[in-house]
């Protein structure tokens, strides 16, 4: 499989995890109460396949134990400073700033590693950012304290970037379920134990919730998660924080088939920029290491 075919697989990742708003629309539980659900639900639909890896288990690393558990609770801490940021900033700017994932994780790369993006490709991640705040314009409401606000998306950002950047390190040790499973059980545990420390029941609701919880374990998680934890191995961390940016288009696709909510003219224009960023990131050529390829790797770095 050729490294084209595998970006396209992680936009259908993206395709994926973009249906968490319309899981997100149906429930009527608090946000973090849902990732508990969606993760705890998750790692229990890795239990069989995690029967078929047990000869790795036996031989898992302490280091990569530990790191698989530090990019759960990194997920974990995503959400919430994601979720906490829509309480007090528009969704617009709340987006802009969470999106800013992918020159944290550039950013990382740069300076840990040693590694550069191609010329080509960096237009790519600019014009697929530009193309998200154009979506995102169409949101004029302020919130209620949008510094906080902004802070916490920023912040959002941040801990998806450690995410992104643990599974390239786990990924290069240990297989996608191993991984995964780790990563959701970590995840939901501290779901779990926030619910209880802020007085939130973690049963007790309608069932439609349930439903939600299982669309997101099964489409979101599995299938849209999943797939940028596989793709890490192979692809750039870049690439797959960037292919995110087209989540908004999917969303808004998906709003419009099932909700007939009608596209303003900032997503459509916004969503067609995004997909030229894309585009040029895609189609950017891979090349040996060293050359000019995807990255320029040092000898000497180390993470």
């Amino acid at each position: 499989m050729n490294q084209t075919v595998k970006k396209w697989i992680v936009l259908g990742g993206v395709l994926g995890t973009s249906f968490s708003s319309v899981f997100v629309k149906f429930s009527t539980v608090p946000p973090t109460l849902l990732v508990f659900y969606r993760t705890a639900l998750s790692s229990i639909f890795l239990l069989p396949l995690l029967w078929l890896h047990r000869e790795e288990l036996h031989g898992i690393s302490l280091r990569a134990l530990l790191l698989s558990v530090l990019s759960g609770l990194s997920l974990f801490a995503h959400f919430t400073f994601y979720f906490a940021s829509l309480s007090y900033t528009s969704v617009s700017a709340s987006g802009i700033f969470v999106n800013m994932e992918v020159f944290f994780v550039a950013a990382a790369l740069f300076f840990l590693l040693g590694q550069r993006i191609p010329r080509r490709a960096f237009w790519g991640i600019l014009l697929a950012f530009f193309g998200s705040v154009i979506i995102a314009i169409g949101d004029t409401t302020n919130g209620t304290n949008p510094f906080l606000g902004n802070i916490l998306a920023l912040l959002g950002a941040f801990t998806m970037s450690i995410y992104t950047l643990l599974g390239m390190q786990c990924r290069k040790e240990i297989s996608t379920t191993v991984y995964t499973f780790f990563v959701y059980l970590s995840c939901a545990v501290s779901a779990g134990l926030f619910s209880l420390a802020t007085d939130t029941p973690l049963w007790g609701y309608p069932p439609v919730n349930l439903w939600a919880a299982f669309g997101l374990a099964i489409c979101c998680t599995m299938l849209g998660h999943s797939i940028f934890s596989w793709s890490l191995k192979y692809l750039s961390p870049a690439y797959v924080s960037t292919a995110k940016l087209s989540e908004p288009i999917f969303s808004t696709t998906s709003f419009f088939f099932l909700f007939g909510q009608v596209p303003t003219w900032g997503a459509v224009v916004g969503g067609l920029v995004v997909l030229f960023g894309l585009a040029l990131f895609i189609l950017t050529k891979d090349e040996p290491i060293g050359k000019e390829g995807v990255f320029h790797e040092s000898k000497t770095s180390n993470l």
